[in-house]
């Protein structure tokens, strides 16, 4: 009778260990299967962002290109003002060398030179006005795409945000998850526990009737 007991107080505490094992692995599984899900979420978000940056990084391309051609406007027209500058310093010594009056004699008759002085400063200021309206063309082209590439980096921070939102929601649910699992495996273990008392009071019961019976 005694080996019929201990063998069936064994057998129930195996199958207590194995329902114990048996829920660790559901709550293993369920972690698992949330953090896969978590995973890939982030993973399509992170898709997301590598295409904006992507697109961004293009955008600063243009924006380089646009003004490094500004800045060569710029510097062929400082060269060219100062070739006009020199023609014109050049042309008022020859003048002031040769100092005479306008009026010259041309095939016989008596005509007025023109100011080739005065025309070198009115081409110079058309080829100011000129550079300033293309400049300020490539400047709106270089604001549209900075807003451009200001928009597509306010779409990266939504998607950050949209990150950490996912990651809270799942680090909840996972939480949750193992509390439940937990409080699943507690109650097994105090069950094990309170069987294991019940045990050691038989074992103790049936001391002391063997000792009874021996008369001690």
């Amino acid at each position: 009778m005694k080996s019929l007991y201990e063998s069936a107080f064994s057998y129930i505490t195996k199958q207590i260990d194995k329902r114990i094992d048996a829920i660790n692995d559901e709550k293993d599984a369920a972690v698992s299967a949330l953090e896969a899900q978590r995973d890939a979420e982030l993973e399509e978000i992170e898709t997301k962002k590598e295409q904006y940056e992507i697109e961004i990084e293009g955008i600063e391309k243009e924006i380089k290109a646009k003004e490094k051609e500004i800045k060569a406007m710029q510097d062929a027209n400082k060269e060219r003002e100062h070739s006009l500058g020199l023609q014109k310093a050049e042309y008022d010594l020859h003048r002031m060398q040769n100092q005479r009056t306008a009026n010259v004699y041309k095939d016989g008759q008596m005509v007025y030179e023109a100011d080739t002085s005065g025309i070198r400063d009115a081409k110079q200021e058309v080829d100011d006005i000129k550079l300033e309206i293309d400049i300020s063309k490539i400047e709106k082209e270089i604001d549209y795409l900075e807003s451009e590439k200001e928009l597509r980096q306010d779409k990266i921070d939504l998607l950050d945000k949209e990150a950490e939102k996912i990651n809270k929601f799942y680090d909840d649910l996972i939480a949750k998850e193992e509390q439940r699992f937990d409080a699943m495996i507690k109650g097994m273990e105090d069950y094990k526990s309170q069987f294991e008392e019940l045990t050691e009071l038989f074992e103790n019961a049936q001391m002391e009737a063997a000792l009874s019976e021996l008369g001690i």
